[in-house]
């Protein structure tokens, strides 16, 4: 998001706390210290809103941050170390998932990265689609190269079979091309479609004042393929686009995005689009 856009900084102690605290965590062990993240945020107009909660528990705080966030916000980003036993990312971001009216962008850090993020990320990888999701994605990922300097990569993965129709934009679907070419399994008669999301990608960068580099990788999965991208590549940041959905009370991102977070090494921003029915 440009310099220009404010952030709130939402932290949230159970109820049973006092009332004495600093904002920048003076008093220890009632609210977190969030001196790096305003140090993150630095040049953006920084709000620090306490959140109190019943609990700690994940449910409890997540329906706090989505009260908060019912108050006029655009996004919701959160942060995690790894994944928890059960869970598709915790307690506390299942929750949010489930149940936030707006995007949720959650950055997994690198597998065995036991400092903090680093400054700048050298080189991301984001895969593109036809989909709301993956622009989003794109979005965010030019956004983090036009204040970092990061190099941005847009992958496209040509499967044997194209996915459905409901994949790509509208103005293709329509098109007598798309038609032909969906019904083709060899990649280079797929071509022409994959051109037209690329070079929308790359406009889009454009557009950000980011000069996007493009690639595009035959495989049979999607996921695996773009795990190995991003280790050919050297990448240190991968960005996806999720379309949310509910499979038995349980958040569920799709099984590409779902198999990068299990498998890939590399830090990991999930842009996540809120279910029709949460808000």
């Amino acid at each position: 998001w440009p310099v220009q856009v404010p952030a709130t900084v939402i932290s949230v102690a159970p109820e049973s706390l006092g009332d004495g605290y600093h904002s920048d965590g003076a008093t220890r062990g009632q609210w977190p210290d969030i001196t790096i993240i305003r140090s993150v945020l630095d040049g953006r107009e920084v709000d620090h809103r306490q959140v109190r909660a019943p609990s700690a528990a994940g449910a409890v705080v997540a329906s706090a941050i989505v009260a908060e966030a019912r108050l006029g916000y655009g996004v919701i980003c959160v942060g995690v170390a790894g994944r928890h036993e059960g869970q598709l990312y915790s307690p506390l971001v299942d929750e949010l998932l489930l149940h936030s009216p707006l995007p949720v962008v959650i950055v997994r850090r690198a597998d065995g990265l036991e400092t903090p993020l680093p400054g700048a990320f050298t080189r991301a990888i984001v895969p593109v689609t036809g989909t709301r999701s993956s622009q989003a994605a794109q979005e965010v990922a030019f956004g983090v190269s036009s204040q970092l300097g990061t190099e941005v990569v847009l992958t496209h993965v040509v499967q044997r079979q194209w996915p459905e129709l409901r994949m790509l934009p509208r103005r293709l679907t329509s098109s007598r091309l798309a038609t032909r070419v969906l019904g083709d399994a060899h990649p280079e008669a797929a071509r022409p479609v994959v051109d037209a999301l690329m070079d929308a990608a790359r406009a889009r960068g454009e557009e950000m004042g980011v000069e996007a580099r493009t690639l595009v990788q035959p495989g049979s999965s999607p996921a695996s393929t773009l795990v190995s991208v991003a280790e050919e590549q050297e990448a240190d940041l991968v960005v996806l686009g999720a379309s949310l959905r509910n499979v038995d009370g349980r958040p569920f991102l799709g099984h590409t995005v779902e198999t990068v977070l299990e498998r890939c090494t590399a830090n990991v921003a999930v842009v996540a689009m809120p279910r029709a029915d949460s808000g």
